[in-house]
């Protein structure tokens, strides 16, 4: 089961970090992420869009301080929030399980809004 509306805001050309636990959608028990599973977080224009404006996976902008206990954290650096326009995105993460299979953990919006009047 995805975990939907995961929504989060940040404000354009800020630095923003998302923590996360990744849950067992039948016991709802952490996910153990000491295996070095895949994980990839996507930031969309929208729900249909293939083309992400925003990629992070585990090996570059996605820690696993609490492997044990399916914690995680995604950094979103000042550069890449002021890139976008401010509006709302969607975003996905997705986890790469035994055998390579895609497995679709949360989605929402990312609203970005601006920094202040006129910015």
């Amino acid at each position: 089961m995805v975990v939907v509306n995961q929504n989060f805001s940040v404000i354009r050309g800020s630095t923003r970090t998302i923590n996360g636990t990744l849950t067992d959608e039948e016991t709802g028990d952490p996910i153990n992420l000491a295996q070095g599973q895949g994980i990839t977080w996507h930031v969309l224009l929208d729900e249909s869009s293939t083309t992400p404006v925003i990629h992070k996976q585990r090996t570059a902008g996605i820690t696993v301080p609490d492997a044990l206990n399916g914690m995680i954290q995604i950094t979103l650096q000042a550069s890449e929030t002021a890139a976008l326009s401010a509006r709302h995105y969607f975003h996905v993460l997705w986890v790469f399980t035994s055998g390579g299979v895609k497995t679709p953990f949360w989605t929402g919006r990312l609203e970005v809004s601006r920094a202040g009047p006129g910015i």
